[in-house]
């Protein structure tokens, strides 16, 4: 390639996770001139994708110093809950709050069994780190989804990049993009960037299993 855009190298680099190929994920990412957010947080979820968590709060935590011109964002924090979720690094849980704008309740944990929190207090903060969670079972992250709109309880944006990242993830392509026309239309939820890059990823996806079943035919 004469130019290499930005979404270029992005693209390469969530390939080789995928697949695990992590030498050649990490050797691109180290070449890189210009990583942007999209660059690091594919790379966080790459490792947690493939449970390995200490690389991947490794690297959030490299994002997260004072020199660095990367900032972690909303995307990469969900990104990075299911290495925290499994416990692998306690001392970064405990101070996830750095930095972003954090409610603090008691109950609200990646603890994702529903029956710890009180019936009455399921509200969207206790939901939605139970759908971010679910980093390796896309399905039940829209399972959880579902049980959440029947218990009355509706979505907000946090909700749908928690939701977004676990489909694109998990290769679950009509369900995620379902997700994303009912945000505006059915539950009047503004898509914003992070939802719109997870979008991206799952037509990504699409591309990806159209020319897989073709080199296999």
């Amino acid at each position: 390639m004469t130019v290499r855009l930005p979404s270029s190298w992005n693209a390469l680099i969530a390939g080789y996770t995928r697949v695990g190929a992590f030498a050649a994920a990490e050797n691109l990412f180290a070449e890189m001139p210009d990583k942007i957010i999209i660059s690091w947080t594919a790379m966080i979820s790459g490792y947690c994708q493939n449970g390995l968590d200490d690389r991947a709060l490794s690297l959030f935590e490299d994002m997260r110093r004072d020199d660095s011109e990367v900032k972690p964002n909303r995307v990469t924090v969900v990104s990075v809950l299911p290495a925290c979720s499994r416990g692998a690094h306690t001392r970064l849980r405990s101070g996830m709050g750095r930095g972003f704008t954090v409610t603090r309740v008691p109950w609200a944990s990646t603890d994702t069994r529903p029956c710890r929190i009180p019936e009455n207090d399921k509200d969207v903060i206790a939901w939605n780190p139970m759908i971010a969670a679910h980093a390796s079972h896309g399905h039940k992250a829209v399972s959880t989804f579902e049980d959440m709109l029947r218990s009355g309880v509706r979505p907000d944006p946090f909700t749908f990049t928690g939701l977004l990242s676990r489909c694109s993830h998990s290769g679950l392509i009509d369900e995620g993009l379902g997700c994303f026309d009912c945000m505006k239309t059915v539950y009047s939820v503004e898509p914003q960037s992070e939802h719109c890059a997870c979008s991206v990823d799952l037509y990504i996806s699409t591309v990806e299993q159209v020319v897989w079943s073709r080199r296999c035919r």
